[in-house]
Formats: C-alpha cells, structure tokens, sequence
C-alpha cells in the first residue's frame, strides 16, 4: 500500500504476496496514473532493491523505516540482552524515534566512547590461532546504524521545511 504519511490517503493499493521489485513496481505505475502529486520522499522497509525502483520513478529521498531499523538491532542484540552495552544500545536505538539525527549521532559516539573496551575485546580462536571481535553481535548491530544514518532521518529534512 501507498500512503500519503501527512493526510493518510491511500494512494495506490496491491495486494503483495512476496513483496518483488515488480509488485513495487506496478504498485508505483498505478500510484502515478492516480494524478496524485509527486511524493517528497519515501519510507521502506529496507529490503534489497526496493530504493532503486521507487528512485526510478521518482528522483525523491528514500529513508528506511526506523521501526524496521530497531527490529534489525534487537535481532542482533538479543530479546534479554545480559552485557550492559547490549542494553544500552538497544536503549538508544529506540530513543532513534524521539529524537532527532545530530542528537541520535552524538549519542551513538558517546555510546562508542563509554564502552570501548567491550569494541577492542579480541578472544583468540585456539584452532586458527587468529583473533576475533568478543562481541561481534555488538559490532553488527552498531555497524547497522552507522551504515543506514543518513537513511534514517530523511523526513525530519523535509518536515523541517513545512
């Protein structure tokens, strides 16, 4: 479904069994043929070649879905994380929805800064003899947002010019 997130219209309706890039496709062409105005930007859900195509049709931003982006991490910091850092990062991760880019940034580096020791733990594998990151589902989860940030915060730009 296509959805006007200001007014709530739905612009263009398909029921999507197993969400292609052509169900996207033709969910985009019958949301043009409505009249309706060129979108200022739109928000998905992350997967894989979804921005290519609605960019395609429309050169407008495309963020991912904040709510999509906290399930992400959750799955990598686990449902009853025991680490202090685990929990604080899904703490702050969910505090991605009240706040703003810059605030969810700084947060992210004095989050980075606190808990250097457990990004710098290295466990030495006895098998390979090669070092490996001690928390690594930490590092994922973190890497995850880093690499999304300037996907994530699309709409406070354009409701900043409202």
């Amino acid at each position: 479904m296509a959805q006007d997130g200001i007014t709530g219209d739905i612009l263009a309706s398909k029921h999507i069994f197993q969400e292609t890039v052509e169900d996207y496709k033709e969910l985009l062409r019958a949301m043009m043929n409505t009249g309706y105005p060129r979108p200022h930007f739109a928000v998905i859900d992350g997967r894989n070649g979804i921005e290519r195509v609605i960019q395609s049709f429309y050169s407008i931003p495309v963020q991912m879905c904040q709510a999509h982006k906290i399930a992400t991490v959750d799955r990598y910091l686990l449902k009853y994380p025991r680490r202090e850092s685990y929990r604080e990062l899904k703490h702050i991760t969910h505090e991605m929805v009240l706040t703003d880019k810059l605030t969810f940034i700084w947060m992210l580096k004095e989050f980075r800064v606190k808990y250097m020791n457990d990004f710098e733990a290295k466990t030495l594998n006895p098998k390979t003899l090669r070092y490996h990151a001690t928390h690594p589902r930490l590092h994922q989860a973190f890497k995850s947002l880093l690499r999304d940030m300037d996907r994530l915060f699309i709409c406070h730009d354009f409701l900043q010019t409202i």
